[in-house]
């Protein structure tokens, strides 16, 4: 098997220590590959000292740090784009569901919604911490990925799983009688708003993907493809909530349990999918 064969394959699997072994082949490693790394740890450290800060008096520590793992998070996004633009490498989910999670806790807190920011941050910090200690980074890109329509799929369906989680979450709260911060009427009922929100970008999302899908293999769905069949059925999983919503025939209580079951579909059928073996960060100085 060639280098390139080899360099292929660690890629496509997330392989640890597959940056090493591209240095020893005589690779040329770009320095930007370690830039977002690390850049990612330092988000996952901000997310943990914004957790531990809620027990301070002054809330606006927790936000200072929250908002600095955010700015971290889009940093390392960034210059992952960078490395592969204009094609996108695959196993890239996790890193954005955190920068979209983090956002929306971040726009909840400042808007007053307080109560929902600090109990969507256990789950930020979890899947932050997941994504750096099992991250299944890919240095090969997806083959005929070099289309806009790529690119917004991913921004967008994880706006959209950013939403379905803080929905889950904040039917959690409902259920226990905790329910966040009112805004509005609609309150009592606030998680099924959320998944109205993040319904739309992750249908745009889904025909965005399907619109790559068509130019790059002239198949709008490549069914082959065990992310796009679990991503299409939480599509289904969450019209049927969006049915029971609008209709209004469940009580509240029954559709916050239906919200809350979205979320252990979506980390086992969607994020863990995407992360890869253990691989404890290396971080050189």
């Amino acid at each position: 098997m060639s280098n390139m064969e080899t360099l292929a394959m660690g890629g496509m699997t997330g392989k640890p220590g597959m940056i090493e072994a591209m240095g020893g082949m005589g690779f040329m490693i770009n320095p930007m590959t370690k830039w977002a790394l690390e850049a990612y740890l330092v988000a996952v450290v901000f997310y943990l000292l914004s957790l531990i800060t809620l027990v301070f008096p002054r809330k606006t520590w927790s936000t200072w740090m929250l908002g600095m793992g955010l700015a971290a998070n889009l940093v390392s996004l960034g210059l992952r784009v960078a490395l592969q633009w204009p094609m996108q490498a695959p196993y890239q989910g996790p890193f954005w569901i955190t920068a979209c999670l983090a956002a929306l806790d971040l726009f909840f807190t400042l808007k007053g919604k307080r109560r929902l920011g600090c109990a969507l941050l256990p789950v930020l910090t979890l899947l932050a911490a997941l994504g750096a200690l099992f991250h299944g980074d890919s240095y090969v890109p997806f083959p005929r990925s070099n289309t806009i329509a790529a690119h917004l799929s991913l921004l967008l369906i994880s706006v959209g799983k950013a939403f379905f989680i803080a929905s889950a979450v904040e039917a959690l709260m409902h259920l226990f009688g905790k329910a966040s911060d009112s805004w509005g009427p609609a309150a009592r009922s606030f998680f099924g708003s959320l998944v109205v929100w993040g319904f739309v970008p992750y249908t745009l999302g889904l025909f965005l993907a399907e619109i790559w899908a068509y130019l790059a293999w002239s198949s709008p769905v490549v069914w082959e493809d065990f992310a796009m069949v679990s991503t299409m059925a939480l599509w289904f999983f969450y019209s049927c909530f969006l049915h029971l919503h609008l209709l209004n025939r469940w009580s509240t209580d029954k559709r916050a349990w239906f919200a809350l079951v979205g979320l252990p579909i979506l980390f086992y059928f969607i994020y863990l999918p995407e992360l890869g073996p253990l691989a404890l960060p290396e971080i050189g100085l």
